[in-house]
């Protein structure tokens, strides 16, 4: 049997070293010696080594007797003799299907999402286009560390991509945020206008994926459903509605809190959203490739979780490999059918850099090697143009699909240099989710026009105790000054597993819970700082150390900002039509999508599931 421990809730991610909290199981283990028999304890105990830190304790245990099932192969130690410690080899998939964790899935060491995989796959596989699209939050990190201003970090790490690492095209994840964000702000307005109250229990039925569009019920009936199509849209009532592009939060909501489940946002993630996008419209296929077969999407993200949202089967396409003879379903990224096929972090990328950087001797100078590759670029490929905004893809392949219109959507010019055009959160690096669906709602529901974080605006409130978790509040104008009504919006930004806690203890408890949107993130100060971003090495970062390096990555990820609605990308028009902005089915012509943003086909597309994952003792 074994304890997980965890020991700073504060801040829960585990570097990509840890090992998994998991027993180990043996397919058909041998009767052991009874207390009596051989005079010891029958008590066995599995030792786990966690690098976190002390200031929160809590404890989850497992059932007294625990079930194989069948889901971590051990093998015996290399060194033998009785008694060996026996050796877990953990996969990316058995993490998924596994309940025996309580934190994020950083407790596995992924073997399939490493850069020695992306080196492989994109040098062994023929693709017709290799797209490797970097988050914000990434470049911020990067650009912070390495001290090169936005005009000069994105267009040398796209230069170091295509030329090192045999990348094709270089973009950027706020291209599908776009998307993502009207989804959330359309999804809420819904649930708000079909609000109805929910009590906590009981928990959703148990499930799992087989692919993006079968799922499996593990009780009851114990059927195979097909759901091909989105959710219907009456069935958007529960508030609050709780973001969900955080992995680790919907990773432990699975795990350890499925009551909470009917309140996620079914919206993808900007990663999974520009896959769905890349792999299943041919509009987005270079020239010479089918649709979804030839495309290789990777991304570069702050946290080492969205590798483990990459590899979860509601985003593979049913042509992946069948399910192996065990049952359980097979299908790892970078084969057929995902959408995301593989996920590298910031950390991993300056790993790249800097190992490219000391083969060309710079080394312990990655910024200058990066700045070498500016100095020495041969200028844009014939046809394509130039400027900073070509800069962002050097060399790519010249088409008239849209794939190089998707890519560039939100590359903005002007004097100062390159910008990333999309939504500008006042707190930073964070919140811009909350903060564009309160507006939007405002507005839709109530025709209300209101700005937040500006002079004059509506402004988050927050304790000095206690800087992650925040409220914005929308009064009602009928009020007058003794604020005698109720608000009619009152939204939050609750970062790290201390204040999801507070936000899930509330939910628990009839009319405790005055929320309608909370922004969910698993760590402290949201994704900017997240497990993956550069840090100091060496020693414990402590919390004032944590705030300056996290003021410093935000201020480097706004310097290289510009505001622009996302309605007005555009992508956001290719998809959904030149009237996507209005609502009314069928009113939106000449988009991918019929029926316009929340439409039949966005929710089939653009939105997910999720699954309450059963108990260990139960499977």
């Amino acid at each position: 049997m074994a304890s997980v421990f965890l020991a700073d809730l504060d801040g829960d991610w585990v570097a990509s070293s840890q090992s998994c909290t998991n027993p180990l199981f043996e397919p058909t283990p041998p009767p052991a010696p009874t207390a009596r028999e051989s005079g010891e304890s029958e008590k066995k105990k599995v030792s786990l080594s966690l690098e976190v830190d002390d200031s929160l304790a809590g404890r989850v245990a497992p059932p007294a007797t625990s079930l194989a099932p069948d889901l971590i192969r051990s093998a015996p130690s290399m060194q033998g003799g009785e008694g060996a410690v026996k050796k877990a080899s953990v996969s990316l998939n058995d993490c998924l299907a596994c309940s025996g964790c309580v934190t994020s899935a950083e407790t596995v060491l992924i073997t399939q999402q490493s850069v020695a995989k992306f080196r492989e796959e994109v040098s062994s596989i023929a693709h017709s286009a290799v797209v490797v699209a970097l988050s914000t939050q990434s470049l911020g990190s990067l650009g912070s560390h390495l001290g090169m201003p936005p005009s000069r970090l994105v267009p040398a790490i796209s230069e170091f991509l295509v030329r090192y690492e045999k990348a094709t095209h270089v973009t950027n994840t706020a291209v599908a945020a776009d998307l993502t964000l009207v989804e959330t702000a359309m999804e809420f307005v819904a649930r708000y206008r079909q609000r109805a109250a929910r009590p906590w229990e009981p928990a959703p039925e148990t499930s799992m994926a087989l692919d993006s569009e079968t799922v499996r019920w593990l009780e009851g009936s114990q059927t195979t459903t097909t759901v091909r199509e989105g959710q219907p849209l009456d069935s958007y009532t529960d508030l609050p509605m709780l973001s969900s592009t955080c992995p680790g939060w919907v990773c432990y909501a699975e795990k350890t809190a499925p009551n909470a489940l009917p309140y996620l946002s079914t919206a993808k993630s900007p990663q999974q959203a520009m896959g769905s996008l890349l792999k299943k419209f041919p509009a987005f296929q270079p020239i010479g490739g089918g649709q979804g077969g030839k495309t290789y999407f990777a991304t570069v993200m702050p946290c080492f979780d969205k590798k483990l949202e990459a590899s979860r089967l509601d985003f593979f396409a049913p042509d992946k490999p069948s399910p192996d003879p065990s049952g359980q379903p097979s299908g790892t990224s970078g084969q057929a059918g995902a959408e995301v096929d593989l996920v590298l972090t910031t950390v991993e990328l300056l790993e790249m850099v800097q190992e490219a950087a000391h083969k060309q001797g710079f080394a312990d100078k990655p910024a200058a090697f990066l700045n070498s590759l500016l100095d020495s670029h041969p200028g844009p490929p014939p046809g394509e143009g130039g400027g900073a905004a070509q800069a962002l893809l050097p060399r790519a392949q010249s088409n008239a699909t849209s794939l190089a219109a998707l890519l560039r959507s939100n590359i903005g010019e002007e004097a100062g240099g390159l910008k990333l055009l999309g939504p500008v959160a006042s707190l930073g690096g964070s919140g811009g989710a909350a903060e564009f669906v309160f507006k939007f709602a405002a507005l839709e529901l109530f025709g209300l026009e209101v700005e937040v974080g500006t002079t004059g605006g509506i402004q988050w409130a927050t304790s000095r105790r206690n800087e992650d978790l925040r409220e914005l509040v929308l009064p009602d104008p009928r009020s007058g000054p003794t604020g005698s009504r109720p608000p009619l919006l009152t939204f939050a930004c609750a970062y790290g597993f201390r204040n999801i806690q507070t936000v899930l203890n509330k939910l628990k408890r009839p009319g405790r819970c005055t929320y309608h949107f909370v922004e969910v993130m698993a760590c402290p100060s949201g994704c900017v700082n997240g497990g993956a971003q550069v840090k100091p090495s060496g020693s414990v970062e402590s919390v004032a150390a944590r705030r300056e390096r996290v003021s410093r990555v935000s201020g480097a990820m706004e310097a290289g900002r510009e505001a622009r609605d996302p309605r007005k990308s555009p992508v956001y028009r290719l998809v959904y039509g030149e009237r996507g902005s209005e609502r009314h089915q069928g009113g939106h012509q000449g988009g991918l999508l019929s029926g316009g943003p929340f439409g039949d086909q966005a929710r089939a597309l653009l939105h997910t599931r999720f699954h309450a994952v059963p108990k260990m003792e139960d499977v």
